[in-house]
This record gives structure tokens, C-alpha cells and sequence, in this order.
């Protein structure tokens, strides 16, 4: 059966890495022929967050499939530190920067459409911009990110489970073999990956880090690369980019949301408060109940000694007499 997941999850995670990349590559030509108001300037692509978004995604895609693969393979130990630095990568990017831009590409391209498509995206576009394309960068984000979200675990918390499940492998091997570095047993380790601070660290650095890219280009080539920005006011500007990491930290809570109710798992801030493991706990009942055994003992013991005494005292009396 987990056999069965891993291979679902290497055609989805291949599947859309091919998508990205054909998009990436369609959206290369169409640049390359129209421009940016003529601009052909390959770095004046950076300008957008769609492309970011694809750039995003492929780095993305290609880290789930060579986690899939090394799960189909058995490449690397699950508990070895090759597979957690893979695996690690592959959720930070997910949580702090794949599930916000994503949703942020996709929410807001299409409510800005709704409202009013040429803030966004001209009916002049419809001529050089393949409809294909647009859903590939504008829709396609949205979709992917729920759901990657319901079919894999990223760790937004942690989870009492992961943590017992993974004391249980170690103390399985230490009885075993007397190593941790074995690769056979009979529960599967699974890396705890889970950092809310540094999740939220790396995506209002790359928030900023965007919008330090779009303000620069727009005194650099005199114009906002989305219409939207030359309508409304300079003040109402600032507001914009400031709110802009609020909105996608929100949209990162989100995230936390949907996977908790799939996933399960608690605060890092409560699950720090507990034991991790019950082994722990089976030790010191084991303790208490010898404990409670010896001083039973030692009450019966204590019992006996006054009853033995009287029958010595009973003994003697009989004898003199």
C-alpha cells in the first residue's frame, strides 16, 4: 500500500513539474517576440510574480519527486541526515513560500479579472497570450497548493504521533541491533520538519525582497508592470506594499488551517510543554509499582514480626510450665 502512495505521488509530482516547465518554456517565447512594452530584456521577466510563481514551483516539483523517488528506491535512510535535509528543503518551501504565492497569484489575478480585466490583464493580450498559458500561470498555482495540502503531510505542526511513532523505530533498532543507523524495521521513521518562525522569516523576506524588485523597476523603465498600480494613488501605494505581507502571511495561516484539519498536530508552543514519547511515562509507572510493591512488602513484614514474637512469648510460657 505505501508502496502504491509513493508511485501516485511520483506521476503527480512529475506531472505537474511538466506542466511548469512547459509553461515556463511557452512563456519564454511569448516574451521573447512581444516584450514588456517592447522590452525584451530576459531579466525584465522577474519583474512578474507569476513567473516567480513558476520559478517557485518547478524548484518545488523537483525536490517532491527526488523525495519520491528515494521513497521508491530506498535510496536513503529515513532517518539518515541526507533524507531530512531533502525532506526539510522540500516542506520549508511548501509551507513559507509554494502554499502563500500560490494562493496570492491565484486569488488575486482572479478577483482583480473579476472586477475589472483590464487592471490586470488587457483584452489586448488575448492575441499574443494563449488562454492555456494564462491558466497554466494563474490557475494552476491555486489548484496545486490545495492539493498538495490534502495528499501531503508538510508539517505545518508537530505531531505527537511523528514523534512517538519515530522514538518507537529507535528504540526497536536499539533492542535489534544496538544501532540507529540500521536500515531495516518495521516502522517507517519520518523526519520532524516542522519551524513555524523560520516559515514565516522566509516568506515576508521574499515578500519584501519582491517588492523591492517592482519598485526598482518601475523607475528603472518609468512604468508599474501591472496597470493596477499606475490607477491608484501614491499613498494608497505605500498601503499596498505594506499590506501585501500582512495579507500573505494570512493566507500562510490559512495554510496551517487546512492542514491541521487534514493532519492533525498541535502548536509547536504546546507540544514543547509535553514528554515527546510514552517511554517516559511506562518507565515511571514500572517505578512507582515496584515502589508500591516494596513498601507492601515491607508492611507484611512488619506485620509478621509482632505476630512472631507473641507465638515465641506463647512457646516460652508453655516450656515453664
Amino acid at each position: 500500500m505505501k508502496l502504491l502512495v509513493n508511485l501516485l505521488l511520483f506521476i503527480i509530482h512529475s506531472t505537474f513539474l511538466s506542466l511548469e516547465i512547459y509553461g515556463i518554456i511557452e512563456f519564454n517565447k511569448v516574451f521573447e517576440t512581444f516584450g514588456l512594452n517592447g522590452n525584451t530584456n530576459k531579466i525584465s521577466m522577474l519583474t512578474f510574480l507569476t513567473f516567480w510563481g513558476q520559478l517557485i514551483l518547478t524548484l518545488f516539483f523537483s525536490v517532491s519527486v527526488l523525495v519520491d523517488l528515494i521513497d521508491l528506491t530506498k535510496l536513503f535512510n529515513r532517518a539518515g541526515d541526507s533524507y531530512f535535509s531533502i525532506l526539510k528543503l522540500r516542506d520549508l518551501l511548501f509551507r513559507s513560500v509554494v502554499f502563500p504565492i500560490g494562493s496570492v497569484i491565484t486569488v488575486m489575478f482572479w478577483g482583480i479579472y473579476a472586477f475589472d480585466r483590464e487592471l490586470i490583464f488587457s483584452r489586448a493580450l488575448d492575441a499574443i497570450f494563449p488562454k492555456y498559458l494564462n491558466h497554466i500561470q494563474h490557475t494552476l498555482p491555486g489548484i496545486v497548493v490545495v492539493l498538495e495540502t490534502l495528499i501531503v503531510n508538510h508539517q505545518y505542526h508537530v505531531q505527537r504521533n511523528l514523534i512517538e511513532n519515530n522514538n518507537t523505530y529507535i528504540k526497536n533498532l536499539k533492542q535489534e541491533n544496538g544501532t540507529t543507523t540500521t536500515k531495516s524495521s518495521s516502522i517507517q521513521y519520518t523526519p520532524i520538519t516542522s519551524n513555524l518562525k523560520q516559515d514565516v522569516a522566509n516568506l515576508v523576506s521574499f515578500i519584501l525582497f519582491y517588492l523591492g524588485i517592482l519598485v526598482y523597476t518601475r523607475y528603472e523603465l518609468g512604468f508599474w508592470v501591472y496597470p493596477v498600480l499606475e490607477v491608484i494613488p501614491t499613498h494608497s501605494k505605500v498601503i499596498f506594499i505594506f499590506t501585501s505581507c500582512g495579507f500573505a502571511v494570512t493566507i500562510y495561516v490559512i495554510g496551517r488551517t487546512i492542514n491541521q484539519a487534514r493532519w492533525g498536530g498541535q502548536s509547536v508552543f504546546i507540544i514543547a510543554k509535553k514528554p515527546p514519547t510514552n517511554v517516559n511515562n511506562s518507565n515511571n509507572n514500572s517505578s512507582r509499582n515496584n515502589n508500591s510493591s516494596r513498601n507492601n512488602n515491607n508492611n507484611n513484614d512488619k506485620t509478621k514480626q509482632p505476630s512472631q514474637a507473641s507465638n515465641s512469648s506463647s512457646a516460652s510460657k508453655i516450656k515453664s510450665n
